[in-house]
């Protein structure tokens, strides 16, 4: 077993008994009878805050912009097919891929959601965003946009998969969130994490989503980065590699902060949100590229789309 292996293993291990124990914590009171979970909100949260507001806006990003590249990444592999009418239907279906990924963006980005004449600006999004897309994927060389059509996939299905997962849990436990409670003046409504309340009774107009946070989904999506060195030769350096790693989870943690700051979420919300699509991303970067680097498989280099 590799040294950087062993490292591997013992930073997940150390995480996995931290993210635990944190969980457990959650479970108790304190000297006021009131959850951990909960108390922690009261006394952080601040829905004017700046570190809150800024990150409600960014902590998404990853997430949305995943999909216009893959789809940017499909547009200039359609040539691989030997047939024409292959490569034009190819062309449209990574249009499409494109295209929603700023429709989705503008539709349930925070914020961006709420902007003026939203449809015409959806409209603006997926021409205007995905000209742009589409003119930087042309600078690519056509060997490298090749190279990178197993990382589309791979960032379609890890987008996909954890949107799903997401939403399921979300549906299954319905918690009640803390800015709703907030509205009502008392707390009346918490649950603990560990109690699911599907089929719960809803109060019109509230947000029953807080379990497990979206936006701390979202933020995990960065980790997408740490396959670079997979891919280029010129970042397969041990220091490179830690330095993505690093600040991937120093920019998970920060949006997973920022939201309990902006009580949007309780800290149990953002742990297993980041935690849970964390184990999806290492799932599926464990089964995509279980063969070690890319640019050291002569077949995906110098290969084509197989039909």
């Amino acid at each position: 077993m590799s040294r950087e292996r062993k490292v591997s293993i013992i930073c997940h291990s150390i995480a996995l008994a931290i993210v635990i124990a944190m969980m457990i914590f959650l479970c108790f009171k304190n000297s006021d009878g009131v959850y951990y979970d909960l108390a922690i909100d009261q006394a952080i949260g601040n829905a004017n805050n700046w570190f809150g507001i800024f990150f409600v806006i960014v902590g998404e990003y990853p997430q949305y912009i995943l999909i216009p590249i893959a789809g940017t990444i499909f547009f200039y592999n359609a040539d691989s097919f030997k047939e024409k009418y292959k490569q034009i239907i190819f062309k449209i279906f990574a249009c499409i891929v494109v295209a929603a990924g700023f429709f989705i963006w503008v539709n349930n980005g925070t914020k961006v959601s709420e902007v003026p004449a939203k449809p015409l600006f959806a409209v603006f999004a997926m021409l205007f965003y995905g000209a742009i897309c589409l003119g930087v994927g042309s600078l690519v060389a056509k060997a490298e946009m090749k190279r990178l059509f197993k990382l589309a996939i791979f960032l379609l299905t890890f987008v996909v998969v954890s949107y799903l997962v997401m939403t399921i849990i979300k549906n299954i436990w319905c918690r009640m969130r803390f800015r709703d409670m907030l509205k009502e003046g008392n707390c009346d409504g918490f649950t603990p994490w560990y109690k699911p309340m599907i089929g719960r009774e809803k109060t019109v107009g509230y947000d029953y989503t807080s379990f497990p946070s979206g936006h701390t989904s979202s933020a995990v999506h960065i980790f997408v980065i740490t396959l670079l060195p997979i891919y280029f030769k010129k970042l397969d350096k041990q220091w490179i590699r830690y330095t993505l790693y690093g600040f991937s989870v120093a920019f998970v943690i920060l949006v997973a902060i920022s939201r309990v700051v902006n009580t949007a979420h309780f800290l149990s919300d953002t742990i297993m949100g980041g935690s849970i699509t964390y184990a999806i991303f290492y799932g599926l970067k464990r089964l995509f590229f279980k063969n070690g680097y890319v640019f050291e498989k002569k077949e995906i280099i110098d290969g084509s789309i197989q039909e």
